[in-house]
């Protein structure tokens, strides 16, 4: 009988294709949101507002304000996947 590690080498390679298909069908998603980062703002689909990434914003779980990349605490690395509009105040989700 095969010991536990070659079984779980086995295992492994069985399971292989299926993670790399989850992969490549999660890249158009992946390519979507390195856009928006690259472009800087989003705009609002409720009342049309571009909004920037990078301004002063205070961070949900621990309160800091700073001046940075808004879906991103530096602080404790929280990462925000929406931020409220600053022309309408709707929620804008981004990731």
């Amino acid at each position: 009988m095969p010991s536990k590690r070659v079984l779980v080498a086995i295992l492994y390679i069985l399971a292989a294709p299926v993670f790399a298909v989850a992969w490549l069908l999660g890249l158009p998603k992946v390519a979507r949101r390195l856009g928006v980062l690259k472009a800087g703002w989003v705009t609002c689909p409720n009342c049309g507002t571009r909004n920037p990434l990078n301004v002063k914003a205070t961070c949900r779980r621990c309160g800091m304000t700073e001046y940075g990349n808004r879906l991103f605490c530096t602080h404790c690395r929280q990462v925000s996947k929406w931020f409220d509009c600053s022309g309408c105040g709707a929620s804008i989700k981004v990731l």
